[in-house]
């Protein structure tokens, strides 16, 4: 895709106050789908919130800290304790989500995803196609909004049976748990070194000073 096409879809989230909206702006008339998306080559990490193709800034330290040190304990867990075959897909981030297989207008990167082994098929070369049953969302200053108001609802009404949100300045993690569609149960808080038995992975049990990074 050309330089003057690219420019023409995208726009970062600080000129967005309604972003994920089609709006009246010329811009974002051109509704954006995965396939467009895909043929960018500028280099720069985007996702595509209802056709709207949306610039992501580049991570924190902390935060790609406390996503390698979740994602070794979930690794640990799954070839150590289950085993690879059974133990489903896990992935992190930078993996293209594709929660409407159909439109493909929703184009998410969550930080971790997990996918169980009976439903490994929506696992393609290059993204997962359908709602994963689970996604991580470590926060930073640069998404923490967008994270809870654009796609944590997203994951809400597309299905995603376990969410996870990290926050790691204050320490806590967010567990929230599919009740039926469009809801999430009361969310599940655990705090500074806590012990996590997280129920989309029985017999996992891990101190969650394991995931922060030494003060």
């Amino acid at each position: 895709m050309s330089r003057g096409l690219s420019d023409s879809l995208t726009r970062t989230w600080d000129s967005m106050p309604n972003a994920g909206l089609v709006s009246n702006d010329p811009i974002s008339q051109r509704r954006v789908t995965y396939s467009d998306y895909a043929a960018l080559d500028d280099g720069r990490r985007y996702q595509v919130l209802s056709g709207i193709l949306v610039a992501e800034p580049a991570p924190t330290t902390l935060h790609q800290q406390v996503v390698a040190n979740l994602f070794h304990v979930l690794r640990d867990h799954i070839d150590n304790h289950i085993d690879r075959m059974a133990g489903g897909i896990l992935l992190p981030s930078p993996v293209d989500v594709i929660l409407d297989p159909e439109e493909q207008v929703e184009v998410l990167q969550p930080d971790i995803v997990w996918v169980r082994p009976e439903r490994s098929a929506i696992v393609g070369m290059a993204a997962i196609f359908g709602v994963p049953d689970l996604v991580v969302e470590v926060l930073s200053p640069s998404n923490a909004m967008r994270d809870r108001s654009e796609k944590i609802p997203r994951y809400r009404r597309f299905g995603v049976p376990h969410v996870w949100i990290l926050d790691p300045e204050m320490r806590l993690l967010e567990e929230m748990v599919l009740a039926g569609p469009g809801s999430y149960e009361e969310t599940l808080l655990h705090r500074g070194r806590e012990t996590v038995r997280p129920g989309c992975f029985p017999g996992l049990r891990f101190e969650l000073a394991r995931v922060w990074p030494a003060l």
